[in-house]
């Protein structure tokens, strides 16, 4: 089969991709349903704390978590849709080809490092303008709100991983060198 020195193409898998593809979906999906309970803290569990309501605070609030909402689904809605060309282009190897493969991912990547960007904005928001509406700091709040913060970048980080990597995967053919023992031929 191989030869002692011999250099082989080895070339991606779509069942790689597909795979890649599902968990990407999977962990923004989850960093979305977790990212729901975050909205429930803020507009229900703090008013306990003595967070009073303006509209202030609030306006800039809702148009950080539409926004980073927006981007994640969008996100999710690109990284789905990357299946096409991946489809279309499986066997295509032209320079067209491959340049759309490896940067459809990149849209849904894009998209989601702006959700992390608009979900900071929120993180800033609760931590520093709330105070001065009246949250009074307690570690029980804020041991669910980290949970909750914390698991979402882990979840929209490791999506993002998985888009490069996914565009990574579908852009190499890698050539590797193979060093056989025996210079017969195996079958």
């Amino acid at each position: 089969m191989f030869r002692k020195g011999e250099r082989v193409k080895v070339t991606s898998s779509p069942k790689i991709v597909l795979v890649l593809l599902f968990s990407v979906v999977g962990l923004e999906v989850a960093a979305l349903l977790i990212s729901l309970r975050l909205d429930s803290i803020v507009h229900v569990d703090l008013y306990r704390y003595g967070l009073i309501f303006n509209s202030a605070w609030a306006v800039d609030y809702w148009a950080s978590y539409r926004n980073f909402m927006g981007c994640l689904i969008c996100s999710i809605m690109f990284a789905v849709v990357t299946v096409v060309p991946l489809y279309l282009y499986r066997g295509d190897r032209s320079v067209l080809s491959r340049w759309s493969l490896i940067l459809y991912p990149i849209i849904p990547a894009s998209l989601a490092l702006g959700s992390l960007y608009f979900f900071y904005h929120i993180d800033s928001i609760v931590n520093v303008t709330l105070y001065q509406y009246g949250l009074q700091f307690s570690q029980e709040w804020a041991e669910s709100y980290w949970s909750i913060f914390r698991a979402t970048l882990v979840l929209g980080g490791a999506a993002i991983v998985g888009l490069i990597a996914m565009s990574f995967v579908t852009w190499t053919d890698l050539e590797v060198t193979v060093d056989v023992v025996a210079d017969e031929t195996r079958d």
